[in-house]
């Protein structure tokens, strides 16, 4: 008669196998060159990177300590650890990642409780910025924004919501002091009503022609002449959101040629659900004109 096996002892050999399989993960991880292992951090994010990140081993730490892990700062995603109207809070956290990144940040993108007194700092602590988004933030200094953008000539993306109102005067500092802006993004809601100023449109065109990317998401005055004038200037134009711009015409003959040169052209009347993800708005057309 066969001796029957003890079955038991399946678990444990799993459990063991699973166990090995983590530390021979782990062990690859550390093996790793330190500039890889610096690039899979920064897609974790700052808060990972201040907090968590160090805590996991020494060489992990030093990695953190980098000036480069902190070049980009986006903060979307954080809003869940700091009370609400907890600007104090923030404005320390901020600045202690700003002070981490010792004049190498490039990238920043602030949200909701971003003050005049954050803004100013980041335009005292770095010079290399080349992307800026600020987003409901009580920021309303215009000349705030004249200042910041002539100090950061190399800026290639712009992003305002919810604060500022992007006057003619806005429009023409911005242009002036960043030729190299690409990613224009200014979009209208209840924190920001729609601008009732028709140079707007003649300032964005003389000013930013050599936009890549523009988002006027709800700008319910913006009319098929205001566009036209737009997109006579801003020839190199490959995105183009028209979202909730209901004075806009999309059936004049003439405005759709134009559009028909622009390779994604965002409607109207097109989906707006998850618009606040520019990202990845900019990569998939919603509308082939």
């Amino acid at each position: 008669m066969k001796k029957r096996r003890n079955l038991s002892q399946f678990p444990v050999r799993t459990v063991r196998t699973r166990q090995s399989s983590k530390e021979e993960a782990m062990r690859k991880l550390l093996d790793l060159p330190p500039e890889v292992m610096l690039m899979i951090f920064m897609k974790l994010g700052a808060f990972d990177i201040l907090y968590s990140i160090p805590l996991v081993c020494s060489t992990w730490r030093k990695i953190t300590q980098d000036p480069q892990a902190f070049s980009v700062i986006d903060l979307r995603d954080t809003m869940s650890y700091f009370w609400k109207h907890d600007h104090n809070l923030y404005t320390k956290f901020v600045k202690n990642l700003v002070d981490k990144s010792c004049g190498e940040l490039m990238k920043i993108y602030i949200s909701d409780l971003g003050t005049n007194e954050l803004l100013q700092y980041i335009v005292s602590n770095t010079n290399k910025l080349v992307s800026l988004r600020i987003v409901h933030c009580d920021i309303y200094d215009d000349g705030l924004l004249e200042a910041f953008t002539k100090k950061f000539p190399l800026l290639e993306e712009l992003e305002l919501r919810g604060c500022f109102d992007c006057t003619k005067q806005v429009i023409e500092a911005v242009g002036r002091s960043c030729p190299q802006l690409k990613y224009f993004r200014y979009n209208f809601d209840d924190f920001c009503p729609p601008i009732k100023d028709e140079e707007f449109a003649c300032a964005l065109a003389k000013n930013m022609p050599q936009l890549r990317r523009l988002q006027l998401y709800g700008n319910t005055v913006l009319t098929n002449n205001d566009l036209k004038v737009i997109l006579k200037s801003c020839v190199h134009l490959d995105y183009l959101d028209l979202r909730r711009c209901r004075s806009i015409n999309i059936n004049e003959v003439s405005l759709k040629k134009s559009l028909s040169r622009i390779k994604t052209v965002k409607l109207p009347h097109d989906f707006t659900a998850g618009w606040f993800d520019m990202d990845s708005e900019m990569e998939d057309a919603a509308s082939e004109v």
